[in-house]
């Protein structure tokens, strides 16, 4: 065999390797998609999910940030301002439901404070009517 067809050989078999590993990561995370219902808070360096409103802060689980994640916020409702010139650092909630793939290998969030990750793959829909347990705190 000469050097060339050795090459092309391992080049091929990488490529189809990569192929594979590709397709069987992306059966994987649509296989574990989970449909979410609750709300998103974005608060002071956090965007996290929690169920309902007596969740908050025990089984609140961090939201990765996204394109998804960032149009949600623009159509949240403000809870607080803490600096009126941006919207940036307002506090926010929405209510949800979306299709998310939940990751618990890890600590997530600011400082390592979140047990599970969510990440976004598709809302379903989304209100801006809020408990009122979230607004009266």
């Amino acid at each position: 065999m000469k050097l060339t067809n050795v090459i092309y050989t391992i080049l091929i078999v990488v490529i189809l390797g990569i192929v594979i590993v590709t397709f069987i990561n992306k059966w994987r995370s649509e296989s574990s998609l989970e449909t979410f219902n609750g709300y998103i808070v974005w608060g002071m360096e956090s965007v996290v999910f929690v169920r309902n409103a007596d969740a908050l802060p025990d089984d609140a689980i961090w939201v990765e940030q996204n394109d998804t994640v960032v149009e949600l916020h623009k159509n949240a409702v403000v809870l607080k301002s803490n600096n009126p010139a941006t919207e940036a650092d307002d506090d926010r909630i929405i209510k949800v439901s979306f299709l998310g793939v939940t990751q618990r290998d890890g600590k997530f969030g600011h400082l390592g404070k979140y047990d599970a990750q969510v990440t976004i793959k598709d809302v379903i829909k989304y209100s801006t009517e809020v408990d009122s347990a979230f607004i009266n705190e």
